[in-house]
């Protein structure tokens, strides 16, 4: 190669060498990272202690949350990407419940409860860059009868609504997916002495306003009704036959009766109707598809039937047969049982305490005295009678006597 071609060869070398170092090299590109389907909250619904579970459903949604720009002090967040699932809360007719400890949950002494635990699906949502991304749960259930909803919550929370931050970390140039956390408000995110999130203390801690779930409860009352019987005619081992019609319950649902005050059967008392002897009395009522149910009892003075686990909004009739005895509805706190009064109405619908009603039978007659001051006159007279006849017959005899003597 002659001088010139190499000096044209060197220069061409030159240029490229200037053009290449004047090209900015490109930095490296995360590769997105997917979330799980392991993460998710609890539901709980609390019951009385004698009430069922009812069949019953709690739906969710989940939305992107607003974002907010870092500020002194205070960390950005990032409005939430994709479009991740949610679960359901599903509770069965009749599933266990019990009252051990949990995270997020106070009972009263009367009370207990089930839970189910509700999954958020990430798998299929991708996030590109470090950051804290921020989703808003809602619980979506419209009003179902009996249920209050999201009773146990910080002040400041929202009803029925829950913050979901996921925490996503760059891992030695890779992306990771490092916490969620699901929490009561959408707090600003204090921001570390490095900028980074700096929310709690030590990694994972717990949030200040963190959330275990949603926590409704399922409110039912009972309904106590009973038999006394006044009177100086009245029967108190007699049974009457009792009535009872509940509507407006929940459909398909078992209502448990306590019969601890009453007598499984009926007795064959000889005061007792042939038609209410024997007869037994049930410890169940089970609605229909329309939440409806009846049933027939039988009770005698002192008696008292406890219907147990009715919710709220339901209706009640009761009635009885009286036969030939004065009815009156309610009973007093001087006949009632421990002393308390049964005076609710003996027809009505569930509200916000238990029903306490019966029936009061009363038989009293006037009992004739007559028949003494009949009888008397007669028997004095005969009794003078008889007292006159033993004197004349005394004296006669001490007559002959005194005759015998003289002779």
């Amino acid at each position: 190669m002659n001088k010139k071609m190499r000096r044209a060869a060197a220069a061409i070398i030159c240029a490229l060498i200037v053009v290449l170092g004047a090209v900015p090299a490109f930095a490296a590109t995360y590769t997105p990272v997917k979330g799980d389907a392991e993460h998710g909250f609890t539901q709980f619904l609390i019951i009385d202690k004698d009430a069922c579970i009812p069949d019953i459903e709690f739906n969710y949604s989940i939305a992107p949350g607003q974002p907010s720009a870092a500020s002194a002090g205070k960390m950005a967040v990032l409005a939430g990407v994709g479009a991740p699932a949610i679960g359901k809360a599903t509770f069965v007719q009749g599933e266990a419940a019990g009252t051990a400890a949990a995270e997020g949950l106070t009972l009263a002494a009367d009370e207990q409860y089930a839970q189910k635990a509700v999954k958020f699906d990430f798998s299929g949502v991708s996030f590109a860059e470090p950051g804290i991304y921020r989703y808003v749960v809602t619980m979506t259930s419209a009003a179902q009868q009996a249920v209050e909803y999201d009773i146990q919550k910080g002040a400041a929370a929202q009803e029925k609504v829950r913050i979901l931050d996921v925490y996503v970390v760059d891992d030695n140039g890779t992306l990771k997916v490092d916490s969620y956390a699901f929490h009561e408000t959408a707090n600003a995110v204090a921001a570390g002495a490095q900028g980074g999130s700096a929310d709690v203390g030590t990694a994972h801690a717990a949030l200040a306003d963190k959330s275990a779930g949603f926590v409704n409860r399922y409110d039912t009352q009972e309904l106590v009704f009973g038999k006394e019987v006044t009177g100086n005619q009245g029967s108190r081992d007699k049974y009457f036959k009792f009535s009872l019609s509940i509507g407006s319950a929940a459909p398909d649902t078992v209502y448990h009766v306590d019969l601890s005050s009453a007598e499984a059967a009926s007795g064959a008392t000889a005061a007792t109707a042939d038609a209410n002897r024997n007869k037994t009395n049930p410890v169940k009522l089970t609605t229909d598809a329309n939440g409806a149910a009846s049933a027939e009892f039988f009770l005698c003075d002192g008696q008292y039937v406890t219907l147990k686990g009715l919710p709220k909004g339901a209706s009640y009739v009761l009635t009885e047969d009286k036969e030939d005895y004065i009815s009156a509805d309610g009973i007093s706190a001087q006949l009632g049982k421990g002393g308390e009064a049964y005076s609710d109405p003996v027809r009505g619908s569930i509200d916000a305490k238990d029903i306490a009603t019966g029936f009061t039978n009363t038989r009293n007659g006037v009992v004739p005295t007559g028949l003494i001051s009949v009888v008397a006159p007669g028997a004095g007279a005969a009794a003078l009678g008889i007292a006159g006849l033993g004197i004349v017959l005394f004296g006669r005899k001490r007559r002959n006597e005194e005759e015998e003597l003289d002779e």
